[in-house]
């Protein structure tokens, strides 16, 4: 995990990073309104070392931004109307 702010914030300008920040914000949006997307699902749920670039990144542990990402959707589904 990176040690201090200044080093995150110069992290974000690394075209990677912002590649892969991209990637997984577009898999969040696309699990918010199609939840049983399953490409979407697997970028953020399955092991995946360039997720835990962007948690590292983001200064979050893998397994509790996944945690967050969960409650969020759960929050979400929750107040969709049900057809």
């Amino acid at each position: 995990m990176y040690e201090d702010h200044d080093e995150a914030v110069a992290s974000l300008h690394d075209g990677n990073l912002r590649l892969w920040l991209a990637v997984t914000l577009d898999a969040f949006k696309t699990l918010q309104f199609n939840p049983s997307n399953m490409a979407a699902a697997s970028w953020l749920f399955d092991p995946n070392e360039l997720f835990d670039y962007v948690s590292d990144a983001l200064g979050c542990e893998p397994d509790y931004l996944r945690h967050r990402i969960r409650q969020s959707l759960a929050r979400r589904s929750a107040r969709m109307p049900q057809d």
